[in-house]
């Protein structure tokens, strides 16, 4: 994760002196009092020794607060806990926190809630600290006074606890506390544990915005349709029923949508909406999907039963799935997660909540299907009364593809030792039975379960490296990260005996992982996302220890070089097996882009992305064409952070995001059920689509299909280089394309294959 960029802004003039306030009730009484914090702040420019007296010192910064040393500032973590002791019981009037953000990656917290004790072990609520308009600032760098007003509560200890967004950066430079030693008002102390309070403060805050969300989309259709108003939030049901009577929608209806499509909870079919009808075109071993949609205008839930009837279906080549609705870090309701429904006598069962509308997921085996068309219809009822009829064909190709050999995984370091970022370790094997249906096949594992690189002893203690081992049997690649740093033990990288002793520590390693997975390929990560020179040095320093001693072991990098022109910088990435290009640091940038691939080397390419809230994303740009960008720059991998960085560290569930303290990484749902998603299903897609790709330019080449396919994968070069990335999920042209050149490249592999 890189550091904000420093760069010089003008920022607002400064604010009012810290101190006493006629305006105020009260003097600032937190004025040099000691601050405790939790965790400790790690932002490496602003960190000194008085970090405690900081806040309280009654100064703040001059510029931007993450280059000055007044400022306290913290990186990936969240949430940030500040805790003064004012000494005494007093009656607290007003809580003040100046906050610096708004550019280089630095946002605006999340929310920012204030706590009151007289033990500092028993905590009450006291007030949410907000910007001036309740809205984070906008525009550029700016600093803002966060406050919470009108408290008149009395108490010893005040704490603060920020939500920051994202986990990824905040700053502040004052806090100030207004009351009087007077102590009238006594607290009502019942919180042991303010964190996990501020949990349920954000699903409040959530399902809030989400009622107001509701509100406005209903009043508009009641606008748009001549409903009278106003409209009143306990109404909702009713609302969206009467809007539903409006357009001629009453009781249960089964419509369809483009199966990546975005849509809401209450998206109603238009007036002359097309009956629904699926067509699913799969390769023999393909495992691919398509939706329709059933929407419940009743004002009580209504069970549905889809049954499978007609045609020459195997029922064990069909699976039928609900995407029900959850809620992102942001508090946006999307419809992703894929929760398969138990089968029961040829067919599926589902209870829909009031006035909602829900994807259902259709999902077909190729590898049970005959070649050719497979014709068979799905029948929606309710009770006894047939609602709609949904035809399926299914069109398995006539063309023969291999299992996808483009390697994907993601930097999980789930590896059945300890939780990771809300994986508990007991998960870990169900974890990695869920992931490797993709396929994923490689496991990365994190330093923490290496042993020890040591001068001392040539003995290592493998346990931990077992137990992964054990839960990631028979994968094709593992990606150690090593973490190496400039020395081991006390023996410099400069020193003569540092390559032996960093390279048999490596051999070691990578003779006791193959003597139980003996086919897979090793690679070593020495220093993630390296940026600086003496990082590069570092890398090459191990770089001569691995390729002299454990030469079977592939250096792997994931370079954040912004200049490639230094020797030493030339020579790291030069002396790399694996280089690993980030698709938005990289790849978004051409120049830097041509930069890279200018550079002389015989190495393997690998692409990565690292973009929070997914779910929140186009699946077809994030996923799928993610690998035709992979197909695209003749990359053998792709690797994501992370299929199982969920963001429910406070332990919350991943199903529900908007409880979480910072954002999730993940297109999974890693609670309880495990579940995937359609980003997921997009990411199956793209593996399959690279196979098809590569297929068709191998297999007509000097063929008098030649000039036809190369026309072709033109244009899936120019669809991923256009299409590719973290792009918001607000429509379904990119889909419409992917589909269109999918299915003209099956069609001449499987001409040219006659």
């Amino acid at each position: 994760m890189s550091r904000p960029s420093y760069v010089l802004l003008l920022c607002l003039p400064s604010l009012l002196a810290f101190g006493l306030d006629p305006t105020r009730q009260g003097v600032n009484v937190a004025l040099g009092k000691p601050v405790a914090y939790s965790p400790a702040p790690n932002y490496p420019r602003t960190i000194g020794p008085n970090d405690s007296a900081k806040l309280t010192d009654g100064k703040s910064t001059t510029g931007t607060m993450w280059l000055d040393p007044q400022a306290v500032g913290w990186m990936n973590a969240s949430p940030v806990r500040m805790t003064v002791d004012l000494g005494s019981s007093i009656e607290v009037n007003e809580i003040d926190l100046s906050v610096g953000a708004g550019t280089a990656g630095v946002e605006w917290p999340r929310m920012i809630e204030s706590y009151g004790s007289d033990d500092g072990k028993v905590w009450c609520r006291l007030a949410e600290l907000v910007s001036p308009d309740s809205i984070a600032p906008k525009g550029g760098y700016q600093r803002a006074i966060y406050r919470g007003a009108e408290i008149a509560k009395s108490c010893r200890y005040i704490s603060i606890l920020v939500a920051t967004r994202g986990a990824l950066y905040f700053f502040s430079d004052e806090l100030q506390v207004f009351g009087v030693p007077t102590g009238r008002h006594p607290i009502s102390a019942s919180i042991t544990d303010p964190s996990l309070d501020l949990s349920t403060v954000l699903i409040e805050h959530a399902k809030a915005m989400l009622d107001r969300a509701d509100m406005e989309d209903a009043a508009h259709q009641a606008d748009r349709l001549g409903i009278p108003r106003p409209l009143r939030a306990d109404d909702l049901p009713q609302a969206w029923s009467r809007i539903a009577c409006a357009m001629g929608l009453e009781g249960v209806r089964v419509w369809k949508r483009d199966r990546f499509g975005p849509m809401g909870p209450h998206d109603l079919p238009s007036f002359a909406e097309p009956a629904p009808k699926l067509t699913i075109d799969v390769f023999k071993g393909e495992t691919r999907g398509s939706a329709f949609l059933i929407s419940n205008f009743l004002e009580a839930p209504a069970t549905v039963r889809v049954a499978m009837s007609g045609g020459r279906a195997i029922p064990g080549s069909v699976r039928l799935a609900v995407c029900p609705w959850t809620t992102t870090f942001d508090g946006n309701r999307v419809a992703t997660a894929i929760q398969y429904l138990d089968a029961r006598d040829t067919g599926w069962s589902y209870e829909l909540p009031p006035t909602t509308t829900y994807r259902f997921w259709v999902e077909i085996d190729g590898s049970t299907l005959p070649k050719g068309s497979t014709r068979f219809e799905l029948d929606v009822s309710q009770g006894l009364r047939r609602i709609g009829t949904v035809p399926v064909e299914v069109r398995v190709s006539g063309a023969l593809l291999n299992a996808p050999a483009l390697s994907v995984g993601g930097w999980d370091y789930v590896d059945g030792s300890t939780s990771h970022t809300g994986l508990p370790a007991s998960a870990a094997a169900d974890y990695w039975k869920l992931v490797r249906d993709l396929p994923v096949d490689t496991a990365c594992a994190a330093y923490t379960i290496l042993p020890k690189p040591t001068h001392a002893s040539s003995v290592f203690d493998f346990g931990k490296v077992d137990r992964w081992l054990e839960i990631t049997p028979n994968i094709r690649q593992r990606l150690l990260f090593l973490n190496a740093a400039d020395r081991v033990d006390d023996v410099s990288t400069e020193n003569p005996a540092f390559a032996e002793i960093a390279g048999r520590w490596i051999r070691a390693i990578s003779d006791h992982i193959t003597s139980i997975d003996p086919k897979c390929r090793i690679m070593a990560l020495i220093v993630d996302e390296p940026s600086t020179e003496e990082q590069a040095k570092t890398i090459l320093a191990w770089q001569t220890a691995i390729k002299k001693y454990a030469p079977a072991v592939l250096v792997f990098e994931d370079p954040f070089f912004q200049d490639v022109t230094s020797p030493t910088i030339r020579a790291a990435i030069g002396g790399c097996d694996v280089l690993c290009l980030n698709q938005s640091f990289v790849l978004a940038d051409k120049n830097r882009s041509a930069l890279y691939a200018a550079m002389p080397h015989n190495h393997e390419v690998w692409l990565y992305g690292t973009m929070p809230d997914p779910k929140e994303l186009d699946p077809t740009a994030y996923y799928r064409l993610f690998a035709w960008q992979a197909f695209a720059e003749e990359a053998k991998g792709i690797l994501y952070w992370s299929f199982s960085d969920n963001g429910s560290s406070n332990g919350e569930s991943p199903w529900h995001e908007e409880a979480n303290l910072s954002h999730s990484y993940s297109p999974l749902f890693l609670g309880s059920p495990l579940a995937t998603s359609l980003q997921w299903e997009a990411l199956r897609d793209g593996l399959w689509d690279y196979e098809l790709l590569s297929e068709l330019r191998s297999r007509t080449r000097h063929t008098r299909w030649e000039a036809d396919a190369d026309r072709l994968l033109k244009q899936a070069r120019v669809l991923a280089e256009t299409g590719s990335g973290a792009k918001p999920w607000n429509g379904s042209t990119r889909e419409a394309q992917a589909e269109s050149i999918r299915k003209l490249a099956e069609k001449l592999l499987a001409t040219a294959g006659r």
